[in-house]
């Protein structure tokens, strides 16, 4: 069977030294094999392989060794700390990822390289420092820093970050690929170096973006697929505004048009998109920006999506408090139901997108009546290209606090991992990217399952009253069940809510079934609903073919293994 083809894979510095935790070398050892698990599955499906790595983190501890020991040893220039990082961490990938390989039975060996990234000499960006490097600076260290003219923005220090605009080492890079190894090229994007017309190639102390050489290495090589692996699960339009708004696809004129705007700012994302755009803009095929656990479901476009009011009734079955609701078809049926419910009641629209709220497929109605009106305006609008079949009625609940709590299965530690923030009723990719100190995770060992004391833990997060600590904690484990029960990839009670008596209410639900699980799970597969699915994808399902919808009248049809 041939190969899938080639795919190169950014990988961030941050995946390896998160914020929050010291960076030990054990610690880096621990998150680096943790990390490498989408890596091995794909080298496992045939596919041939270069990792690039960021160095953020890193280099930005070398930088500050480098000052604490001024006065006893010669300080090393940007660029050779950049190399010297791509060295030692192309080691630690290098070393956890052949470990992983063997573990896994697949034959394939890793080689590591210090590849130079060619910039232009006069590159404007060398002047203006705009790339964060380091951890979080505490006040003392950024008033140092500042003291001596080094740029600092947001708590950590800025370094000159010039275009990459091709890789020196390129023709061993293609020729290592072809011959089988997977190759870590590129280390905190290579070290910069520019071309003296007497002196041949010469250094620049300065950190080039690794998702740009990423993609330049792509399209160098005539790699398939880009695959940019983040710590924020979407591209957002419009971030940090009310009209935020998660972008799922993108075609090459869409992301030109968003980056031409300035809803992407200046941040981290911008050189992502930028690099998606770039690569496949120059001849690659397609670029996924996904977080760590979700990047191979992301590559394979897998997961199916139940229904708002199936994944309540499903949480209602394992014993978690929902409130009551029915569905309704028809105008007629939601006035009917709103009237048996009686008073207050919502009306949410059923389709397998986010933002149904924005779209205005949810809306309040006092009474009966008024539900009529509002299921009337719902159904059969378009939302995200799916239109409305289904409206859920509910009562309008009394609201005196929002939590989150959710269950997704972490590919990088193949365990499924509980997280629960108090800040419930947005979503937790906005959370995650603005307060990440809100969310609290737990690794849960499937040996044992989520065991009381644990939960109990998470529960004292969410809240300070003992009696409903508990009750979250019941919840918990009750969820923990329910994603067993279904084989669910995703599970989330968003918000989970205390009413004014101090009751806890899970007030929406979803619940992402993974593809594989459904032919062992016929009573849930039955729960599909095909008229919430593009339908060119519900006849290529049929045909026993795997086809991914796009924007407008493309779509990708690839293997049974879901990888194009």
């Amino acid at each position: 069977m041939p190969a899938p083809g080639t795919i190169v894979i950014a990988l961030g510095g941050n995946a390896v030294a998160p914020p929050g935790e010291r960076p030990t070398i054990s610690n880096q050892f621990r998150h680096s094999r943790a990390s490498l698990v989408p890596i091995v599955d794909l080298a496992a499906a045939g596919w041939q392989i270069v990792l690039v790595h960021g160095n953020g983190p890193q280099v930005g501890d070398e930088l500050a060794r480098n000052e604490i020991a001024a006065d006893q040893v010669e300080p090393l220039p940007l660029g050779v700390l950049v190399a010297g990082t791509a060295g030692w961490m192309g080691y630690m990938i290098q070393q956890s990822l052949q470990n992983a390989l063997e573990r896994a039975g697949v034959q394939r060996s890793v080689v590591t390289m210090i590849t130079q990234t060619l910039c232009h000499a006069d590159d404007p960006d060398l002047r203006t420092p705009s790339k964060p490097v380091g951890h979080k600076l505490d006040p003392v260290r950024e008033a140092r820093l500042v003291a001596r003219g080094i740029p600092v923005r947001d708590g950590r220090r800025l370094a000159p970050s010039p275009r990459p605009i091709g890789i020196v080492e390129r023709d061993m890079v293609r020729n290592l690929v072809g011959a089988g190894y997977i190759v870590i090229a590129g280390g905190g994007g290579g070290p910069p170096v520019y071309r003296d017309p007497k002196l041949g190639l010469e250094g620049i102390d300065a950190v080039a973006d690794k998702d740009r050489v990423a993609a330049i290495l792509g399209r160098e090589i005539g790699a398939q697929a880009l695959l940019i692996l983040t710590n924020v699960k979407a591209v957002y339009r419009a971030f940090g505004t009310p009209a935020q708004e998660a972008i799922r696809r993108l075609t090459l004129a869409q992301a030109e048009h968003l980056l031409a705007g300035k809803e992407l700012g200046i941040g981290s994302m911008r050189p992502k998109v930028e690099a998606a755009a770039e690569f496949v803009r120059t001849g690659g095929e397609r670029a996924v920006i996904a977080q760590l656990e979700d990047g191979l479901a992301a590559l394979r476009g897998e997961a199916g999506t139940l229904h708002e009011y199936q994944a309540r009734d499903i949480l209602r079955r394992h014993g978690i408090p929902v409130p009551p609701g029915e569905v309704a078809t028809t105008p007629a049926e939601a006035r009917a139901i709103a009237e048996r419910l009686g008073g207050k009641v919502v009306v949410k629209a059923q389709v397998h997108a986010c933002g149904r709220g924005k779209a205005g497929g949810v809306k309040l109605a006092e009474g009966a009546d008024a539900a009529k009106a509002a299921a009337s305006a719902i159904l059969g609008m378009t939302i995200k290209g799916l239109t409305v079949q289904k409206v859920l009625i509910a009562p309008a609940a009394e609201i005196a606090s929002e939590s989150y709590v959710g269950i997704i299965v972490d590919r990088a530690s193949q365990r499924p991992v509980l997280m629960v923030s108090p800040a419930g009723g947005i979503e937790i990719e906005e959370v995650a990217a603005k307060t990440p100190d809100k969310i609290h995770r737990l690794a849960i060992d499937p040996r044992y399952g989520l065991l009381p004391h644990q939960a109990l833990t998470l529960g004292f997060k969410l809240y300070n009253d003992v009696k409903q600590a508990r009750a979250a904690a019941d919840i918990m484990q009750k969820l923990y069940g329910a994603v067993y029960a279904v084989g669910a990839s995703l599970a989330e009670i968003n918000p989970l809510v205390t009413t004014p008596d101090g009751t806890l209410q899970a007030l929406d639900a979803k619940i992402a079934i993974d593809d594989n699980e459904l032919e062992r799970r016929p009573d849930i597969a039955a729960r599909r609903d095909v008229s919430a699915e593009a339908p060119e994808e519900v006849a290529a399902r049929n045909a026993g073919l795997t086809f991914i919808k796009l924007e407008g009248n493309v779509g990708c049809c690839v293997n049974g293994a879901g990888l194009a």
